[in-house]
C-alpha cells in the first residue's frame, strides 16, 4: 500500500541519504535555495528538513549563508563515546545473560546477517560502499537496543552513532577501520552466543574505543568553499 510521506519527511530523508552517500561533502558550504531547486521542493519543506538535521547534529546551518555538513569536535566526540559505552555495554550485557531466549536468538540472527553483509561488501570490490556498509554497522548496533525493547532511545541514537560514521575519518582509515570493524563484530557475535557477560562487555568496550580513537585523529579543521 502507498504510504503518503510529508514534503519535510521526504526532504529529510533525501538529505539524510546524500549525506551518507557522500553526495554533500565536509568543508562545503550549501545554499538551500539552490538545493530547494535541485530537488524541485519548495523552500519551506527544505528548511524543515534541514532544522530537524541541525538538531541532530548533521549539520550546521550558517545564518544568511547556508549550510554546512557538521565536523563533530572532541568533546561531542568524548559524549558519545561515554553515551555509547553506557548503553550498548548494558545492553549486551543483558543480551548475554538472556542468549538462550527467543528474542535473543533473533538478535544474534539479526547481528550476524549485518555482519555477513557488511563482510560481502568488504569481498566485493576494493572500494567499500560507505553507504551501504554504515547503514550495516548502524543495524548491528541497533539490534542491541532493538533487544531491548528501548523505543525512545532507538529514536536519539542516531546522532550518536552518526558521530562515529566512516565519512568522519580520512580516507586512509576507511579500508583498515573496516576490516576491523569484521573482526570486531564477530568476537561480540561469538561472545553473546556464549552468554558470557564479562567477554561481551569487553568486546563492546573494545570496539566502541577503537572507534572513537579514530573519530579523534581524523578530528581535523578543513577549509571551506561555497556552492
Amino acid at each position: 500500500m502507498f504510504e503518503y510521506k510529508p514534503l519535510q519527511n521526504l526532504a529529510y530523508e533525501h538529505l539524510r541519504e546524500m549525506i551518507y552517500s557522500r553526495v554533500l561533502k565536509f568543508g562545503m558550504i550549501y545554499s538551500e535555495t539552490r538545493l530547494a531547486q535541485q530537488l524541485s521542493i519548495s523552500r519551506t519543506p527544505i528548511r524543515d528538513a534541514l532544522n530537524q538535521l541541525n538538531r541532530e547534529r548533521f549539520i550546521d546551518i550558517l545564518p544568511n549563508r547556508g549550510f554546512q555538513l557538521h565536523s563533530p569536535d572532541e568533546n561531542e566526540i568524548r559524549e558519545a563515546y561515554h553515551v555509547r559505552m553506557m548503553i550498548e555495554c548494558y545492553c549486551g550485557e543483558k543480551l548475554a545473560r538472556d542468549h538462550q531466549s527467543c528474542n535473543a536468538h533473533k538478535a544474534h540472527e539479526r547481528m550476524q546477517e549485518c555482519l555477513e553483509n557488511q563482510s560481502a561488501l568488504l569481498d566485493c570490490t576494493d572500494s567499500v560502499d560507505l553507504r551501504q556498509f554504515w547503514h550495516e554497522d548502524r543495524e548491528f548496533h541497533l539490534a542491541l537496543l532493538k533487544f531491548m525493547e528501548i523505543s525512545a532511545i532507538n529514536l536519539q541514537y542516531d546522532t550518536f552513532l552518526h558521530i562515529f560514521m566512516p565519512q568522519h575519518l580520512k580516507s586512509y582509515y576507511v579500508q583498515s577501520r573496516s576490516q576491523s570493524t569484521i573482526f570486531e563484530h564477530q568476537n561480540i557475535i561469538r561472545s553473546l552466543q556464549a552468554g558470557d557477560i564479562e567477554k561481551t562487555r569487553q568486546a563492546i568496550e573494545r570496539h566502541i574505543n577503537t572507534s572513537v580513537q579514530l573519530a579523534l585523529s581524523s578530528n581535523d579543521p578543513v577549509m571551506t568553499a561555497n556552492v
